[in-house]
């Protein structure tokens, strides 16, 4: 099986340093390990880094079944900008070309939602040469950006909006299926698409990989935090990574102020807040005086691991907006591979899948005493705590992980091959118009 991936935004195998592949990267892996030819299309622009990978298209063979296929975007500074609209733009007009360049065909394609302009042209695509094209729901463009806009101000921001809604719905009714991280994400697809589940349309949860790391590199994570200065003499460890963005925006400041209520109170409880972002330095600025509080900047693979080991629970700091009540975080995942209860507060599914399987709890949004009650009480309830813990690290096994979900979705896209292939032999197609 053929087998294009169309997604932007994430590491690549190919970027320095211990990078955590993420939902694509894994499930090119996999495929590319059940011997289906895989071509990845990327961008040269690393979202999360904000540089430039490379200066010119390029096609990178990384093994006889594993391509990628990276084309040149030029890049953004801030992710909520006019600069990103215009660079998703060119970049997908720069893939269409490219696409239509290629000798061999796919026999199916999987596009990422985001980006919406990426969407059309896998659809486009699919439609001019009968390629099955999923649609992989990540985020709810646009209406993330609706939602970002005081509810007053609605009536002016939809009108602006109207070409991003217009390419969603163009996008999700002329794909073949859709897929989400969650089955709210699938629904909201099918919204659009303006149509009822079929069999095709499915979820797969965001896995994760959890692999081991070599002894050395072990090692050198281990002597970096005790170079950043963390031992065993906290009682409770809380532990986040990620960029630290406008996606959490106030819910930091809220961690902040529990942090500095149980430090006033005497209380044993560390916070070890890792990742850059633009908002890094407000951050950094709340928390002064706050000695049980680190901000240890970026760190890589092995130095989450080791630091999810030496840590009793996961921050989950979002606000529960509409998007990301629909949502499971790769946080989560992330967290329980490690046996970590997951402190949250994020509402929706998240909250329910902590509160069914009994492995995280969930605080008020803006609340800090809340947060602060909520710690206290764990901090002093180390059977609680193991029981999650426990609870925690069997989701993840049941749910998960990476190894189980994406060789699930492998499964699925030859599932979706063999019915296009099916119906094609009646001349038929099962192209959405």
């Amino acid at each position: 099986m053929r087998v294009w991936l169309v997604t932007v935004g994430e590491p690549l195998p190919t970027d320095d340093g211990n990078q955590r592949l993420h939902r694509t990267g894994m499930l090119a892996s996999s495929l590319g390990l059940q011997g289906h030819d895989v071509t990845w299309w990327v961008s040269t622009f690393d979202h999360h880094q904000k540089i430039q990978r490379w200066e010119d298209d390029r096609t990178l063979v990384l093994d006889e079944h594993y391509r990628l296929q990276v084309v040149y975007s030029p890049g953004y500074a801030k992710n909520v900008s006019i600069q990103r609209i215009a660079d998703h733009n060119l970049h997908a007009r720069r893939v269409r070309w490219r696409m239509l360049s290629e000798a061999d065909r796919p026999d199916v394609i999987l596009c990422s939602l985001p980006t919406l302009d990426l969407c059309r042209v896998a659809v486009d695509y699919g439609r001019a040469f009968d390629v099955p094209v999923v649609l992989d729901i990540r985020d709810l463009w646009p209406d993330i950006f609706l939602d970002a806009v005081p509810a007053w101000l609605h009536w002016a921001a939809r009108p602006a909006l109207l070409p991003m809604f217009r390419a969603a719905a163009y996008a999700c009714s002329r794909a073949t299926a859709i897929t989400g991280i969650t089955s709210a994400f699938v629904d909201w697809g099918l919204a659009y698409a303006r149509r009822s589940r079929s069999d095709l349309d499915r979820d797969f949860p965001l896995g994760y990989l959890n692999r081991s790391q070599p002894l050395p590199t072990m090692a050198e994570a281990r002597q970096f935090w005790s170079d950043v200065g963390l031992d065993s003499s906290v009682g409770l460890r809380v532990c986040f990574f990620g960029s630290l963005s406008w996606t959490m925006a106030d819910e930091m400041f809220t961690v902040i102020e529990a942090a500095r209520q149980l430090q006033m109170q005497g209380d044993n409880t560390q916070f070890v807040i890792c990742g850059s972002g633009e908002n890094l330095d407000a951050y950094r600025k709340a928390a002064q005086g706050c000695n049980n509080i680190v901000f240890p900047g970026w760190v890589d693979a092995p130095q989450i691991r080791v630091l999810m080991e030496m840590s009793s629970a996961g921050l989950l700091p979002y606000r529960s907006r509409a998007d990301f009540a629909r949502s499971i975080p790769n946080k989560v995942a992330e967290y329980l591979s490690a046996g970590l209860p997951v402190i949250s507060s994020l509402r929706g599914v998240t909250e329910h899948l902590l509160e069914e399987n009994d492995c995280g709890v969930t605080y008020q949004n803006g609340d800090a005493s809340s947060l602060f009650q909520l710690l206290r009480a764990l901090g002093s309830d180390g059977q609680r705590m193991h029981t999650m813990a426990r609870n925690a690290a069997s989701l993840f096994a049941r749910r998960f992980d990476a190894s189980r979900v994406y060789d699930e979705m492998g499964t699925y896209l030859q599932d979706v091959v063999s019915v296009n292939t099916r119906i094609a032999a009646n001349g038929d197609s099962i192209r959405r118009e």
